[in-house]
């Protein structure tokens, strides 16, 4: 424990020697972000979001400084103060794949810029919204750095229908009630199968707790469990 403690408060040392603690205009802009998308976050519902790099002019469109990620988020000032601090106080570039490059913005002397795109109500319709905001802004011509097969290739604008479900996985029960599907609980042996009431799930709960949680009553019945998500088609 001492061993521990000890290495976090070497770390904290470390990163007062940032550029963000050393630089008092440099973490000035940073913070002036942060209460710009607090302010964007007042208004509810999921952000679609462009990060902007202003250290490098926009040769592609309309705007003064070049867009390099296309974004989405459930709480927009939650999201872009943890970027922005990850990024802006690491000691060496960030594995992740966002950080990673808000830190080379950083390294140049710039200050990552948010940009609201639009807002939508639901997690379903937020994914619909990067996506094709992604494919907009690359088929203009902007290196965007979003790594998803289906935001990166050109072909039909992405619906409700067919967002992939590996990215519904990844939410929690409140977001999959508010776009309104479910999990569907199926038994590969008697081939019966169950639509889960998520209502009776915790709502900050990720879908996968709550198959894994599923999957294990369900073998210990012995049944083969098998599951999948059932999106409600809105008309």
């Amino acid at each position: 424990m001492i061993a521990q403690l000890r290495r976090v408060a070497h770390h904290t040392q470390v990163k007062r020697f940032t550029r963000y603690w050393q630089d008092p205009q440099f973490r000035a802009a940073v913070d002036r972000e942060k209460v710009r998308a607090k302010l964007e976050s007042e208004q509810k519902g999921w952000i679609t979001y462009a990060i902007h790099d202003p250290t490098t002019p926009d040769h592609v469109g309309e705007f003064n400084t070049l867009i390099v990620y296309v974004g989405q988020s459930k709480d927009f000032a939650l999201r872009v103060d943890r970027r922005l601090r990850e990024a802006g106080t690491a000691t060496r570039r960030p594995t992740s794949y966002v950080e990673g490059l808000m830190y080379d913005i950083m390294r140049r002397g710039g200050v990552p810029r948010f940009r609201v795109i639009e807002r939508v109500d639901d997690a379903i319709a937020s994914f619909v919204s990067e996506t094709n905001w992604a494919q907009h802004y690359i088929a203009q011509g902007y290196p965007l750095r979003n790594k998803w097969d289906e935001q990166r290739r050109p072909g039909e604008a992405m619906t409700r229908e067919r967002v992939p479900h590996k990215w519904l996985w990844r939410l929690a029960v409140e977001d999959a009630i508010g776009a309104k599907f479910t999990i569907v609980a199926i038994d590969k042996l008697s081939g019966k199968s169950l639509e889960i009431d998520l209502a009776a799930e915790r709502p900050k709960e990720l879908l996968r707790v709550v198959r894994s949680k599923l999957e294990m009553r369900m073998r210990e019945l012995g049944a083969q469990p098998q599951f999948r998500l059932l999106v409600e088609k809105i008309i």
